[in-house]
């Protein structure tokens, strides 16, 4: 989660950095699996939902805003 924190702050100065994007997708990966793994289905759905939206902003289809890190952030 620490490393996700991270990825997020960087996404908030620069909403494209790719590395930062890439990151951050993966972590959510790996936590929707976690999650599901552990029997955390409320986590593991919003991991979910997080990743569905992470893969619009790495195609390009979509831009991170402030207002997403920050509510990223937050349920962190």
């Amino acid at each position: 989660l620490d490393a996700l924190v991270e990825a997020m702050l960087r996404l908030e100065t620069d909403p494209r950095d790719a590395d930062a994007l890439n990151k951050s997708f993966r972590m959510l990966h790996s936590l929707k699996g976690s999650s599901g793994l552990m029997g955390y289905e409320t986590v593991g759905n919003f991991a979910h939902e997080l990743e569905s939206r992470f893969e619009k902003y790495r195609s390009g289809a979509e831009l991170i805003d402030r207002d997403a890190t920050t509510v990223i952030l937050q349920c962190i």
